[in-house]
C-alpha cells in the first residue's frame, strides 16, 4: 500500500476517511522512547538470553508522572542465547501453536533438514 505523504501529514483532513493523524507524531516519539529505553537492556542480555516474545501484551507502560516508562515482561519463552544460536532448529519450540508459521509445523513433522531444503520456509521459522 502507498500513502500520499502530504495528505498523511495534513492534520486537518481525515486519513482513510476515519482517523485523523494528529497523534502520529506523538506515536513516533513514543516508539522512539520505547526503543531508547529497552535497547540497552536487550543489548546487555543478548549474550545471555533471547526473549522471543516481544509483543504488545508483554510491554507495560507507566505514564503516571507524564513521563513514559516502559518495561518488557514475560520471559517465559526466553532461551540461552549461546545454545539457541546452534539449536534453534530442533529445540525450544514454544508459544501458542495457533501463531506458529508453517515452517514450525514442518519442523515437527519432517525435521530441520526438510525446512532448510524447502527454501524460504526456513526464514519464517
Amino acid at each position: 500500500k502507498t500513502c500520499d505523504v502530504a495528505r498523511f501529514e495534513d492534520h486537518s483532513r481525515p486519513f482513510h476517511g476515519k482517523h485523523r493523524t494528529s497523534q502520529f507524531p506523538q506515536a513516533v516519539l513514543n516508539v522512539t522512547e520505547f526503543f531508547n529505553q529497552v535497547s540497552p537492556t536487550f543489548a546487555g542480555l543478548g549474550g545471555i538470553c533471547l526473549h522471543r516474545d516481544i509483543s504488545a501484551h508483554n510491554i507495560l507502560v507507566d505514564d503516571r508522572d507524564g513521563i513514559l516508562k516502559f518495561t518488557v515482561i514475560d520471559f517465559g519463552l526466553a532461551v540461552d542465547s549461546k545454545k539457541w544460536r546452534q539449536g534453534w532448529r530442533t529445540e525450544g519450540v514454544g508459544g501458542d501453536a495457533r501463531y506458529w508459521s508453517p515452517a514450525h509445523w514442518q519442523m515437527i513433522a519432517y525435521g530441520p533438514k526438510y525446512v532448510e531444503a524447502s527454501g524460504g520456509n526456513a526464514a519464517l521459522y
